[in-house]
């Protein structure tokens, strides 16, 4: 078997060797690009849309390519050419702007276009690429002229930065007729397709005039309902409290206004529910409670459009109550399972749905407020048979601690360390404490414990006046046997001791200048140097 496909592809190889190569073209494209240069530089203005053709040519070329590419940089016709044949056909692309005044406009929003006209916005795109400074100086009457062809060119390459540039520049100097260029391709793109593509190309030109105008035309009764939700869910990226408005009376219509008026009542609410906030969910939500079918049906309809995950603006009691519902309508033990799947399957409308009810509780969970442990709680008890919310509450509880937890502030710490040292008055007050304390146990009555153990006795003198005797006699069997708590007190009360002496001294300062030279060795940079003491 083996050996026969290698035969074969020996025969088809041999076959491609064997076949006649094109001919070269004649002239080559290099001497018809210097040649139509020629004929621009003597003011011949068509002769530059027709270098633009030859400049997709290579020399074994059977036809011209790229009539959709904007980017004259990208051509095999400048990619080949020397620096100074480019230097040429960057100056022949200013001259045509500034002097073609016979431009051809009746193709925009028909599925036409115009050779001469495209060319136009292909030499807008040079320029901005090699000589943007020559595009700052040029007439607002330029831009004008120009700025409907740059707006409604057919491109491959419409989502590219630098295209989207030149729409900026040109929307900015011309602004109305720019957005009247993009009206014409929205009502072609409404009357050929269920999708609006061209107002993407305005992705950095959002002002609020280009959104009242789309809002304007998102009125249209004439829109198709899909075009319509295209607008709508723009709008409501950029912003738009109006389009929200809009949106949430199409919701409101009658569901006996008719078969288009149900369906673009149907995207409305999915637009915002994609795009959702506390006040239009309201709404949204109480068309849910009404019409169980009618929740179903725009949910799906959510989940479907936005199959990664639909990003939901809501408060937690409005998450947690969308959650409840979800479980009754869609249950976890009536997902599908195909864990034993060998092949790939398509995703069907049910296990979307599951997809989207559980994202509702992982956006909930991740939330980290006192109110979602709250909501969860509640969820635990109105759906006490999934056993497993139980360890989603304690995980929503970790959550709350990790966002709610302040840390000690570092000055404070700081503070607390490079305390300063007591004065002379704090050090006299603390010596008169000590020998008052001192004189007090001088006072005190005088105590002796004798402690016999196997016949002997232990005289521990307490005091120095006075004498109380205490005898405590134990066996040497029992002795053995008790454990010697005498010996625990007294290592307690030797470390009591030690830790005291410890912290008085470092109260007293004795440490403090050997921990601040520490100190300001390390962060010298952040902590000011506290001044000696001249006590001696």
């Amino acid at each position: 078997m083996q050996s026969s496909l290698k035969v074969l592809y020996y025969l088809q190889s041999q076959q491609y060797l064997s076949r006649p190569q094109p001919p070269l073209l004649e002239p080559a494209p290099r001497e018809r690009v210097l040649r139509l240069l020629e004929q621009l530089e003597s003011d011949d203005l068509s002769a530059w849309w027709q270098l633009n053709r030859e400049m997709t040519l290579q020399p074994d070329s059977e036809h011209y390519n790229s009539e959709f590419e904007l980017d004259l940089t990208k051509l095999p016709g400048w990619q080949e050419a020397e620096e100074s044949t480019r230097i040429r056909i960057t100056n022949g692309a200013k001259t045509y702007i500034q002097q073609q005044d016979n431009i051809d406009y009746e193709w925009i929003g028909k599925n036409i276009f115009d050779r001469p006209s495209v060319a136009g916005c292909r030499a807008f795109q040079l320029l901005l690429k090699e000589n943007s400074d020559f595009l700052e100086n040029l007439t607002p009457e330029i831009w004008k002229k120009w700025a409907p062809i740059i707006i409604a060119a057919p491109n491959s390459s419409e989502h590219e930065d630098l295209y989207l540039e030149i729409v900026k520049r040109a929307y900015l100097s011309a602004p109305q007729e720019s957005v009247n260029a993009l009206i014409k391709l929205i009502d072609k793109e409404n009357q050929d397709h269920d999708y609006i593509f061209s107002i993407r190309r305005f992705a950095k030109c959002w002002d609020e005039c280009l959104k009242l105008a789309l809002l304007e035309k998102a009125k249209d009764p004439s829109l198709k309902p899909k075009c319509l939700g295209e607008l709508l869910e723009e709008l409501l990226k950029q912003g738009l409290t109006e389009a929200r408005n809009l949106a949430m009376s199409l919701v409101s219509l009658s569901p006996s206004s008719g078969e288009n008026e149900a369906e673009k009542a149907l995207i409305a609410a999915r637009v915002l529910v994609g795009n959702s906030d506390p006040s239009s969910w309201s709404l949204i939500w109480s068309l849910i409670q009404q019409d169980y079918s009618f929740g179903r049906e725009i949910l799906e309809s959510a989940a479907h459009h936005w199959s990664q995950e639909v990003q939901l603006n809501l408060t937690e009691t409005q998450l947690a109550d969308l959650y409840v519902w979800l479980v009754r309508q869609y249950p976890h033990d009536e997902d599908p399972d195909y864990s034993n799947e060998v092949l790939a399957h398509f995703v069907t409308a049910r296990e979307e749905m599951a997809h989207f009810r559980d994202s509702v509780l992982s956006q909930l969970k991740v939330r980290g407020t006192l109110q979602t442990c709250a909501e969860i709680q509640r969820i635990v008890q109105e759906l006490p048979e999934l056993k497993w919310l139980k360890n989603v509450l304690i995980e929503s509880q970790s959550n709350m601690r990790r966002r709610t937890w302040n840390p000690p502030n570092p000055n404070d710490l700081l503070q607390l360390i490079l305390a300063q040292k007591p004065s002379n008055l704090d050090l006299s007050n603390q010596l008169n404490k000590i020998d008052w304390r001192t004189e007090r146990m001088a006072d005190e009555p005088k105590v002796t414990n004798n402690i016999n153990v196997s016949n002997s006795s232990i005289n521990a003198p307490i005091g120095t006046s006075g004498t109380i005797n205490s005898q405590v006699t134990v066996s040497s069997a029992d002795s053995k046997k008790e454990f010697n708590w005498g010996n625990l007190i007294a290592i307690v009360g030797l470390l009591v001791a030690i830790i005291a002496i410890l912290l008085s001294m470092t109260v007293s300062g004795a440490f403090n200048e050997e921990f601040r030279q520490w100190f300001n060795r390390h962060f010298s940079s952040n902590v000011e140097q506290q001044p000696k003491s001249t006590n001696r």
